[in-house]
């Protein structure tokens, strides 16, 4: 496909990215004297070092919500393999986080990250700014700004001959931070003196595009995926088929969503630059403009101080860490090996594969819920940290597991060797109890496909189903698992526990 656009393999002429004044960071042990002195209620998230470069060249020195007055530079907490910056951007304090890879499904990246400065910071929104692919080359230009009204999963979908079928919801971004970012439509361009403007030697022919002189907001449905997307023909039948309404595309805001929606925070939204248009054209040239368009079309929203009305203010508890599930348990009265019925330990592992992690984060909810301390591969393990150790002391601190077969389950050779370790464990005494909870299938089902694997394979798994008996604790079907049908299967698994 011949390009008819600009050359994005190099940057965009002139000089208009604001210089980073350099501020000194100062690391800050104290979360809690942090949080007091600086309240931060906006959580702001960035994935690649362009849109951090960009980001940290607007912020300014948090204000302290006590003494009035500013800090003298950037204050930064780390909290293991995770560090965030708190920091001031328009007239509120926030706290900024770098994703440590791109995209919602890589270790370390979207997800785990927030899910991280969540758990410590209670923050009232969350904000993923950075850069993305325009979905409509004729309307809009480089540099234009996507407000996410909703996000569109579009690697989780049944294609037919027919029709296409999405798996999972299409979330809706925060009601107050669409209206926020609607609202700033009226007062858009912000004029400021270090407002950036499109240049005509951006564009073939010295002409803007569309004899537009200032960059546009376009608010609308995002698609998101892991996928990096550079291909034309691809795009086009992608949106034709799931994205007809769709202003763009990127790859991380599946994963600020679940992050947000695991820790019932409503108000979320994303704020991207278009730095290309998702085709075989795609290079870096583009990027530092279109992040900087978009730091700079939030930045505007902070200065006004209507930007968090209407959001309801996080009442703060005591901050939580990555490791809290084995800090929590660690500090119980009651030695691991003392541990003799599942009253011993709060703790309950529950083992699962992969592709059921949601279905293992509504048991974890319910758990918390109700007091009672899990643990989760795939929620648990601090970035960083050797997985073996960490498994096996969380064995170790575990006083029952609760296993979630599933077809997936069954052809994951490491989730089979760890449900084997969980029946050594049982059989050894050092756990109290083991049940199942079968999902997608019933246990007539379960029984039939565990005798398609190897002799070996197929132990751990009959000896569970013969522990349980006929008293296994529910049978759900795909995507049934809901919370209400979770809280009575959750009943049982407690009371299954004191009769043991």
């Amino acid at each position: 496909m011949p390009q008819t656009g600009p050359d994005f393999s190099k940057p965009a002429p002139g000089k208009w990215l604001p210089e980073d004044p350099k501020l000194p960071v100062t690391v800050e042990a104290s979360l809690k004297a942090l949080r007091d002195e600086y309240d931060p209620q906006v959580l702001v998230a960035v994935v690649t070092k362009t849109e951090f470069l960009a980001l940290r060249a607007r912020l300014r020195p948090p204000q302290s919500v006590i003494a009035k007055r500013s800090a003298r530079g950037l204050l930064q907490h780390i909290d293991g393999p995770f560090s965030q910056l708190v920091a001031r951007l328009g007239e509120l304090n926030c706290v900024v986080v770098k994703a440590i890879a791109m995209g919602a499904g890589d270790v370390g990246a979207m997800a785990q990250t927030i899910d991280n400065a969540i758990k410590l910071w209670q923050p009232s929104a969350v904000i993923n700014v950075g850069i993305a692919w325009g979905a409509k080359p004729g309307q809009q230009k480089l540099g234009d700004v996507l407000i996410s009204t909703h996000v569109v999963p579009y690697e989780n979908i049944k294609i037919t001959p027919d029709k296409v079928e999405f798996r999972a919801a299409i979330p809706s971004a925060g009601m107050i931070m669409r209206s926020r970012f609607s609202e700033l439509e009226a007062w858009w361009p912000p004029h400021t003196d270090d407002c950036i403007k499109p240049h005509a030697e951006w564009y073939p022919g010295g002409i803007v595009p569309h004899g537009d002189q200032d960059f546009t907001l376009f608010l609308g449905p995002m698609l998101a995926a892991t996928q990096l997307l550079a291909d034309a023909a691809t795009r086009t039948k992608l949106l034709a088929d799931v994205g007809r309404n769709c202003v763009g595309g990127e790859m991380e805001g599946w994963g600020l969503y679940a992050s947000a929606q695991r820790h019932n925070i409503t108000e979320w939204i994303l704020v991207k630059g278009i730095c290309d248009w998702g085709d075989e054209h795609k290079a870096d040239g583009y990027q530092p403009l279109a992040a900087a368009t978009a730091v700079q079309t939030l930045e505007f929203a902070m200065k006004h101080e209507s930007f968090l009305s209407g959001i309801p203010r996080i009442r703060r508890g005591a901050p939580s860490s990555i490791t809290a599930p084995l800090a929590a348990v660690d500090s119980h009265t009651t030695p691991p090996e003392s541990k003799s019925s599942a009253g011993s330990s709060k703790m309950i592992f529950i083992c699962c594969a992969a592709t059921d992690s949601k279905g293992a984060a509504m048991f974890k909810d319910a758990y918390k819920a109700a007091g009672v301390q899990t643990f989760v591969e795939h929620f648990d393990i601090p970035f960083g940290q050797p997985k073996d150790a960490v498994m096996v002391r969380a064995l170790q601190l575990s006083s029952a597991a609760v296993v979630l077969i599933s077809e997936q389950m069954l052809v994951e050779k490491e989730t089979i060797n760890q449900v084997a370790q969980l029946v050594r464990a049982h059989k050894e005494g050092r756990l109290a109890y083991l049940l199942p909870v079968y999902l997608s299938m019933t246990r007539a089902d379960t029984e039939a496909k565990v005798k398609r694997l190897s002799v070996i394979d197929q132990q751990p798994f009959k000896h569970i189903i013969a522990l349980a008996g006929a008293a296994h604790l529910g049978e759900f079907e795909a995507g049934a698992l809901t919370p209400l049908k979770l809280e009575s299967t959750i009943k049982s698994i407690v009371k299954a526990a004191q009769a043991w």
